[in-house]
């Protein structure tokens, strides 16, 4: 599904948020890595309101999938949003 990852952004108590590249269209991706032992009620929440989103100015979702015993979201986000995250 993605192309390369960049390294983590940063690493929070819910997990880590990489920058990432999507293989076919070339989007540059965040991919949040939660671990399954975290609160999935929280995450299942955060996903249904990324469903919602579709703006260049905020966040797109792209999809999210389990692997190993982490859940992997992934989102398309502003170059604003990129600032805040990583300054």
């Amino acid at each position: 599904m993605h192309d390369c990852f960049t390294g983590a952004l940063f690493t929070r108590s819910y997990g880590s948020v990489y920058k990432a590249e999507h293989k076919e269209t070339g989007q540059v991706l965040a991919i949040k890595q939660v671990p399954v032992d975290t609160d999935l009620q929280e995450i299942i929440k955060e996903i249904s309101i990324m469903q919602q989103c579709d703006s260049q100015y905020i966040v797109k979702y792209y999809g999210s999938y389990f692997k190993n015993t982490d859940l992997w979201v992934s989102f398309c986000i502003s170059d604003v949003v990129w600032l805040t995250l990583i300054m």
